[in-house]
């Protein structure tokens, strides 16, 4: 360069006024700032600059999403606390509750601490006495609005599970993360993308047009993602598979879900009275049918927890008469259940028990003995007391064998609806010799089997809600009670024509408030049609859990079944209401077989053609993964079934959950009494019964693309 400076004698300076540069071949000087705003208004940087503008405006718009929802939530909790005391009548006292309500309902007490304590629930007993039964917190100390230093003390480092920083709760749920890579997680809204990697070299925005997705991606694959129409896929997702961000998001959805059914409260009827009746209805597992030997015959226990009978047997005197009256005379008499003749106008001596033929239709072990039994001794253990001598539970039978249930309705001939309304007048008519208050409790129908005829089931759930109602119209006409009974149900073993009973019985419960599935049949002991002596009893125990948990701890009940599935290629996720968490697998009984199926009970239906599964996996504490041999396609209806009947005498499934709870009873085999061989299971013999909650039959679950 003529006259000019060599290059090696110019200092290096890390920024610049301006620059040489060339124009019209002279040279000119041009400042820094003007070179940048002439190279961003080029060709390739204005595309990609304005497609960093265009990622900058949907971030800020999503920002500004996030601040309404926040605000939304503390509207929210404002109301719910303006709420609090709003909603129902709360009283001065005990005494002020006493004298505004019948006995057996539930009312509310100020508390002298609103700032901890919203209001205290108490129960009317009998005698107008109030029963302290829960302790409800005020809704500042359940949710406590969060200051910024407590939300900064929520981001927390986990290097170990290559999160850099998280927001969490107090069980460690994750709302949003930035793992170690720099990707940033937000749960609420699905949005992930790279700190940092919004730049003009790798942004850009495409459309999937199979998915009717917009992606905003970068070139290492970092994309927010919006559907134009259907669910939205969540973080990483992928066509053909959920990923573990997905599986996680979706099981801690349903094991909230799950925790906040406990939480709802039971508005039902408690036993509160002098003399609280429970009765059973249904056919003939409601019955006890071929239960022999009796197990459960010690009129000590029943004495001590105050369960008594009329006459000599919780059933009448007859198998098919069309009205009730006590075996022997009408007298109560502690329970205890005993082996009836096959026309139930006899006892069975221990020696006519055992000979027996395999097959014989005689009653044994009744369904609702251990479960008032079981319901009664958690009532002592909550009142620290050894026995009830100052109230009885009485219990009646009413069920018919083999009848449908509009052969068990009201206006039927022969009129088999008497039963009931005979059993209430005699065990009414006891309470007022007695001088003491009557109601009706609690019912236990167990019924379906004779309605398995091949169709949608409709008739059998219109038919069923209408019987509920003629009993609890009956029931409190007779009784003057205000609160409803509890009605227990049961679900039918599917080795019928049909699977749509059990769903429909399923639907009842989820849809009535005081209607209670308690359990499904197929997983205890059985002799075929019928449940052999330990399995009537295990049911019993079952049932009478959740008696407890409903009428003694207030809950609300719905056995673990499914909430939703989703279908994504060969992968198919459900996720289940689940009363216990986590998830197992267990073997069920076929008979006395310990039986483990290839599916654990699942089967999957495309466009109501069967298809075949490759595997099925827990995946978390409350979903599980079936994987299909070849996937659907788009557009199919994929229908999700379990234990549905497809699978003969072995139907049932393996799905259940981990429930702890301790059955007052253990299985007994009994040599020389009539019980069949087989039923000597060194697995069970001599412990007690598994309480664990099996997965409810169903067979209408369809699942949607995700």
């Amino acid at each position: 360069m003529a006259n000019g400076v060599a290059t090696n004698n110019v200092d290096t300076v890390p920024l610049s006024d301006a620059v040489l540069v060339n124009k019209d071949g002279s040279t000119a000087q041009q400042m820094v700032a003007d070179l940048f705003i002439q190279a961003a208004g080029s060709g390739a940087i204005s595309e990609r600059l304005a497609s960093v503008d265009a990622q900058a405006s949907s971030l800020a718009t999503r920002a500004t999403d996030l601040e309404e929802t926040a605000s939304a939530h503390d509207t929210r909790l404002a109301a719910q606390e303006a709420r609090e005391f709003v909603e129902s009548p709360i009283y001065a006292n005990t005494a002020a509750g006493l004298a505004a309500t019948a006995v057996s309902d539930i009312f509310k007490v100020r508390t002298d601490d609103p700032a901890t304590v919203a209001y205290y629930e108490y129960l009317h007993d009998t005698g107008d006495v109030a029963v302290l039964t829960t302790t409800v917190p005020a809704t500042a100390v359940m949710v406590d609005k969060v200051s910024q230093a407590q939300f900064d003390a929520t981001i927390e480092q986990d290097d170990a599970a290559e999160v850099d920083q998280a927001v969490v709760d107090d069980d460690g749920f994750a709302s949003a993360y930035i793992a170690a890579d720099g990707a940033y997680y937000g749960a609420p809204s699905g949005l992930r993308f790279a700190l940092g990697a919004i730049d003009a070299g790798t942004i850009g925005i495409e459309q999937d047009d199979r998915h009717s997705l917009v992606l905003m991606i970068d070139d290492d694959g970092f994309a927010s993602v919006d559907a134009l129409d259907g669910p939205k896929l969540l973080p990483s997702a992928s066509a053909t598979t959920f990923s573990a961000a997905e599986i996680a998001a979706i099981d801690s959805a349903a094991y909230a879900a799950s925790m906040q059914v406990r939480g709802r409260q039971s508005n039902v009827a408690r036993p509160v009275w002098g003399i609280s009746h429970h009765i059973t209805t249904g056919q003939s597992l409601s019955n006890g049918q071929e239960a022999w030997p009796a197990l459960t015959t010690s009129t000590a226990l029943t004495t001590s927890l105050g369960i008594y009978m009329l006459g000599d047997s919780i059933r009448p005197d007859g198998k098919f008469t069309d009205g009730w009256a006590a075996l022997g005379t009408d007298v109560l008499n502690p329970a205890r259940c005993v082996t009836q003749s096959a026309d139930f106008s006899a006892i069975l001596t221990d020696v006519e028990v055992a000979a027996l033929a395999a097959g014989d239709n005689v009653p044994g072990e009744m369904p609702d003995l251990a479960a008032l039994i079981t319901l009664q001794i958690e009532w002592l253990r909550q009142q620290m007391r050894a026995s009830e001598v100052t109230k009885k539970i009485v219990l009646t039978s009413c069920g018919v064998g083999g009848k449908s249930i509009s052969e068990l309705s009201d206006g039927s001939s022969p009129d088999y609806y008497a039963r009931v309304e005979d059993a209430v007048a005699a065990v009414k008519a006891q309470a007022i010799a007695a001088g003491v208050s009557y109601g009706v409790n609690s019912i236990l129908h167990m019924q379906g089997e004779s309605d398995q005829d091949g169709t949608d089931g409709t008739d059998f759930k219109s038919g069923t809600l209408a019987y509920f109602d003629a009993l609890e119209a009956t029931i409190l006409a007779a009784s003057g009670q205000s609160a409803r009974p509890a009605i227990y149900t049961y679900q039918t073993k599917q080795t019928y024509a049909s699977a749509r009973v059990a769903q429909r019985q399923l639907e009842m419960a989820q849809e009535r408030a005081n209607v209670f599935l308690a359990a499904p049949s197929y997983p205890v002991t059985d002799k075929g049609t019928h449940l052999d002596s330990n399995g009537s009893r295990w049911l019993a125990c079952q049932i009478g859990k959740v008696m407890s948990l409903v009428t003694l701890h207030g809950h609300d009940w719905h056995p673990l079944s499914p909430r939703a599935a989703r279908v994504r290629g060969p992968e198919i996720l459900v996720d289940f209401h689940t009363p216990e968490p986590p998830l197992q697998w267990r073997s069920f009984y076929n008979g006395s077989a310990a039986t483990l199926l290839s599916n654990r009970g699942f089967k999957v239906y495309v466009n109501d053609s069967a298809v075949t599964i490759s595997s099925v996996e827990i995946v978390g504490n409350c979903t599980v993964k079936i994987t299909l041999g070849t996937p659907p396609l788009s557009g199919a209806q994929v229908r999700v079934a379990y234990a549905d009947g497809s699978d003969g005498d072995a139907t049932g499934g393996n799905l259940a959950d981990s429930d702890p709870w301790v059955a007052p009873f253990s299985y007994e085999y009994l040599p020389d009494s009539g019980m069949y061989a087989v039923a000597e299971i060194a697995a069970l013999v001599d412990k007690p019964y598994p309480l664990n909650n099996f997965c409810a039959a169903f067979c209408a679950l369809i699942a949607e693309e995700a």
